[in-house]
């Protein structure tokens, strides 16, 4: 059975994956649509650059999502709402190429910004965990303590000596 002080990381952990996937698909489908929807050179580039960081951020938080990777998700976030003002800032001609980046735009600024607000366990080199199937377990145990040998009184003398 599994240790109560590992479940929310776990869980967690498998949220941000099924995020990042969905991230990672979105990066490919802006590539995919720079060399078929897009028409203007604007839209091209644009959905090239932000395809292939995308997917290569996405990828990064997929195979890895601890906290040092959180960044990356969060900068997702932001490329998203980039995504969304785009069509506007650069002027495309088509109204396809304006819709498929605000909505790829806006599902993208959702699953990063969940994948990045999703608590997760530190990296194990970080807090000095071991880690057995990749989830950071953290010890509870207590440590033993062995009683007080019989020579040893445990209360203090004047003077500072314990020996009877």
């Amino acid at each position: 059975m599994a240790r109560a002080d590992t479940l929310p990381s776990a869980r967690a952990g498998g949220q941000i994956r099924a995020a990042s996937a969905i991230n990672l698909v979105l990066g490919l489908w802006l590539i995919i649509a720079a060399f078929s929807l897009a028409v203007s050179r604007e839209a091209y580039w644009n959905d090239l650059i932000v395809g292939v960081v995308v997917l290569v951020l996405a990828a990064t938080r997929l195979s890895r999502p601890t906290e040092g990777t959180k960044p990356a998700s969060w900068v997702n976030a932001a490329i998203g709402v980039w995504l969304i003002a785009a069509p506007f800032i650069l002027s495309y001609e088509r109204d396809q190429e304006m819709w498929n980046d605000i909505i790829v735009g806006a599902l993208l600024l959702i699953f990063a910004g969940w994948s990045a607000s999703l608590p997760r366990a530190r990296d194990a080199w970080q807090t000095g965990s071991r880690t057995t199937d990749k989830t950071v377990r953290r010890d509870t145990t207590v440590p033993p303590t062995s009683p007080p040998r019989g020579d040893v009184d445990t209360t203090a003398r004047p003077g500072g000596s314990r020996r009877r």
